[in-house]
């Protein structure tokens, strides 16, 4: 009662506190609702919950001489890793800590059997839910294992799933959910991501102050050399391509310009045909994509460019990580709006007319021309024009913030909880900036298309 009470005052005083406390609009209202309701869920549910589950092994000796060694095995990794930095986790030991997390799943499911007995098995109707969650790590370490024998993803990032950090705390979770009574929902999800998260960087600041070995600095030392050169030559790179091929700063903000009028051009469109015609909608995506297209067609005909100068190389790998890239974060954004839905009021939801013509042209549109447009315009043609006269980073954003123009229309502007997407543009647009630098332009597009194919999934799900 005292924390709710601590909470609504809170909010209160921070609606106060509002800068803009005598304007009332549908946007400010809903986005004061929507802070309000987020931050009485964090500090209500989530902050509590987090204490709860860091505070477990002292509450519960049961749980305390279970978790014990992996705290101590966790501890004893870092500090190794500390000292001995010329080393890596290796695809034996990441193999080996997948076994473990097979080991753990089983003493849940002997806890479980000697609670319920054979009942446990049941998993038509099953005693308690924790069957399937223990299911569930057991299933997870599984694959984990399959995947390190046969060395089936980048050592980056098996390496990094299977060290001591993500799987220790694995464990630790699937203890806490199973011994005790602490519910499996959005708080203890939320908990255990910040846990995660604290840790990593705890262990990364011990890492730090441990004493490395004389073996251990040399290597160290090398990789910043090796690094710093690295850096210097794509930078060196990238300012001999855009001195050669002359790309001059203003073109960006021309090619930006002709997009905002084509911007303007379509919310004309929606509000003097498509409400007369819904069928015509799911034109818009196709109309955009095919001018931004023409758009970076003419930038690399006006400057004697070959799209290579673009940072496309056409490699396979590139586009198997941007479909990779794609795919997680729609899962992120997916969790997102599964966690939004649980603490907002119901969002409105929008779904295609069943009909052959709008579904064809909204995959074609939405899927295929709307993503390959916006990438050769604004990763390809805009950020490569930015970077001219920027440094990276500041390229990355600029063309980000252009990039939030194309998803204007009059649905989000009649539905001023839409506005939220601006950001999940933005932050879209950053990732596949970094992308095009990092591994091609052809990275950004497959991350592109990726993310709207699942999304147009969504939308089609009233037709399956």
């Amino acid at each position: 009662m005292v924390l709710n009470e601590t909470v609504n005052a809170t909010i209160q005083n921070l609606t106060i506190r509002s800068p803009l406390p005598s304007i009332s609009t549908p946007l400010t209202d809903s986005l004061n609702g929507i802070t309000s309701a987020i931050l009485q869920f964090f500090i209500s549910k989530a902050v509590p919950r987090f204490i709860e589950v860091v505070t477990v092994p002292f509450n519960e000796p049961g749980v305390f001489w279970i978790v014990i060694p992996l705290i101590i095995s966790m501890v004893l990794m870092q500090l190794y890793f500390g000292r001995h930095r010329e080393e890596e986790l290796g695809w034996n030991t990441a193999f080996g800590n997948s076994i473990a997390l097979i080991f753990v799943s089983m003493n849940l499911l002997q806890f479980l059997y000697n609670k319920f007995g054979w009942a446990t098995f049941d998993l038509i109707n099953p005693p308690s839910y924790k069957i399937w969650l223990v299911i569930g790590i057991g299933t997870i370490s599984l694959v984990q294992l399959i995947i390190n024998y046969f060395h089936a993803i980048p050592k980056r990032i098996a390496f990094f799933i299977n060290s001591s950090i993500p799987t220790n705390m694995t464990a630790y979770i699937a203890i806490v959910l199973v011994y005790t009574q602490i519910p499996l929902d959005w708080a203890t999800f939320i908990a255990s991501i910040a846990l995660l998260i604290l840790l990593i960087y705890v262990f990364k600041f011990v890492r730090e102050l441990t004493p490395m070995t004389e073996t251990a600095e040399q290597h160290v030392e090398r990789l910043k050399r090796q690094e710093l050169k690295r850096k210097l030559y794509l930078e060196k790179l990238e300012l001999r391509q855009a001195r050669a091929a002359d790309a001059v700063f203003k073109d960006a903000f021309i090619m930006f310009f002709a997009n905002v009028w084509l911007v303007v051009g379509l919310i004309l469109f929606e509000m003097f045909v498509v409400k007369n015609n819904l069928d015509v909608f799911w034109t818009i995506p196709l109309i955009q994509g095919l001018f931004m297209i023409l758009m970076a067609v003419i930038y690399l005909k006006k400057r004697n460019l070959k799209i290579y100068n673009l940072n496309y190389d056409g490699e396979v790998k590139e586009w198997l990580i941007g479909i990779i890239f794609g795919f997680a974060a729609m899962v992120v954004y997916g969790l997102i709006n599964l966690f939004l839905s649980t603490v907002l009021p119901e969002l409105p939801k929008f779904y295609f007319k069943d009909t052959m013509y709008n579904i064809l042209i909204a995959f074609i549109g939405n899927v295929i021309v709307l993503p390959l447009g916006a990438e050769l315009l604004y990763r390809g043609a805009i950020q490569r024009s930015l970077k001219a006269r920027m440094r990276k980073r500041n390229a990355i954003i600029t063309q980000s913030l252009m990039f939030l123009i194309n998803g204007i229309n009059l649905t989000l502007l009649n539905n001023p909880v839409l506005y939220l997407g601006f950001i999940s543009t933005f932050v879209m647009g950053i990732i596949l900036g970094y992308l095009r630098d990092k591994w091609g332009l052809e990275s950004a597009i497959s991350t592109h298309i990726t993310i709207n194919a699942i999304g147009t999934l969504f939308w089609l799900k009233p037709l399956f």
